[in-house]
């Protein structure tokens, strides 16, 4: 049997949500062997569609598939690096010096995992990229400058470990040796760093640089810092895959009121971080009132429903008083049976607080309930 018709078998027992085991023997009555490493692959290929395009001819382990860099997100990053030559360092599966390779005339691909390399030789050649020059060497190693003398920027995804969940920037030992040692060559540099890490915990005086927190569908997806002429603004969001860019320039917003009005805004996670609340609310001025923010979120209110990709959308159904007992009452007029808890919950009460709702409910519709302040809002999506 080909071998193109032994994958189109695999991924079709995979849809099926058989184990790699039951596939193996299904395919043995066919008189048709398959690895392992095989079925994995194959496995993989399906889950990174949520990530790549064109996945199908990529190669990548577990892990590596898990870090590497989205499509949208390393074509955006593509263009928004721009020069001639560019190194990638930690460069992983390749995904992002692939980016790079369209738009730059040479790329530096940069990592100390040989197993890594290869992955990514392989990915570029599937893709017919021919202007990538792989480099197996580690960061921390005196002679990889030597190695790039002529790159004109410099991008830095940092490998971190599987089991890790959170990274902060004085954790990163790596980022001062990187910016000392790598900015002889070019002062162009860009570093990925954990985003949960605030504007105000990377220090200015140490580090000046913009931070640019981007979004993807809605969610916060990476924070990278910028260097030299790279550096547009001192702090900006990016949402994907609209493409909208939003750049800091202290804007003010006073709130208003503090009272919930017709509709609600759950504001993009990446115009918060970067502190561009303002910013985004100053294209709405007159339209739209701040009801309640706090350290982790800000919702704005209006009375009339506005559609902008800086907020997600919700209309009240009904305002009450923050009190479990008169949320339950509302809920259920409504026939509700699953709830949504947004603003000031604390994660660790989290489920205990949507537990207790949900049990005394027997409805089939489903709300999301904000909690803001003194009141609670009842809402649907829009």
């Amino acid at each position: 049997m080909a071998q193109k018709d032994k994958k189109q078998k695999i991924i079709e027992l995979l849809k099926k949500g058989m184990a790699a085991a039951d596939i193996k023997k299904t395919l043995l009555k066919k008189k048709i062997k398959a690895e392992n490493s095989e079925i994995e692959l194959e496995r993989l290929r399906i889950k990174a569609k949520a990530k790549f395009s064109n996945p199908d001819k990529m190669f990548f382990s577990a892990d590596t598939l898990r870090f590497s860099t989205p499509e949208i997100v390393a074509n955006y990053r593509a263009e928004r690096i721009s020069g001639k030559i560019v190194a990638d360092l930690c460069c992983g599966i390749g995904s992002q010096s692939i980016a790079f390779a369209k738009k730059f005339s040479k790329v530096y691909a940069v990592d100390n995992g040989t197993e890594k390399i290869e992955m990514a030789k392989k990915n570029a050649e599937a893709f017919g990229i021919k202007n990538i020059e792989f480099i197996c060497a580690d960061l921390f190693d005196e002679q990889t400058p030597s190695k790039i003398p002529d790159a004109d920027c410099i991008f830095c995804d940092p490998e971190r470990a599987p089991a890790e969940k959170e990274r902060k920037i004085e954790a990163i030992p790596f980022v001062e040796l990187l910016l000392s040692r790598y900015s002889k060559i070019t002062k162009n540099i860009c570093i990925e760093l954990p985003p949960q890490i605030t504007p105000e915990r990377i220090d200015m005086k140490k580090y000046e640089c913009e931070k640019e927190y981007l979004s993807l569908k809605g969610k916060l997806n990476r924070l990278d810092i910028y260097f030299g002429r790279l550096k547009r603004a001192e702090r900006s969001a990016v949402l994907l895959p609209e493409g909208i860019i939003l750049e800091s320039k202290n804007a003010h917003f006073e709130e208003k009121t503090s009272g919930v009005l017709d509709y609600l805004y759950e504001i993009n996670p990446a115009v918060e971080k970067a502190g561009l609340v303002g910013e985004a609310a100053e294209k709405f001025e007159g339209k739209i009132f701040a009801c309640f923010r706090s350290k982790r979120s800000s919702f704005f209110t209006s009375y009339e429903s506005i559609e902008s990709p800086f907020f997600k959308r919700y209309s009240v159904i009904v305002k009450c008083a923050n009190s479990i007992p008169t949320i339950i009452s509302e809920l259920r007029n409504l026939s509700a049976g699953r709830t949504v808890l947004r603003g000031s919950v604390d994660p660790r009460e989290y489920w205990a607080i949507r537990n207790s709702i949900e049990q005394k409910l027997s409805g089939r519709a489903e709300f999301q309930v904000f909690l803001l302040r003194e009141t609670a809002a009842i809402c649907r999506p829009i």
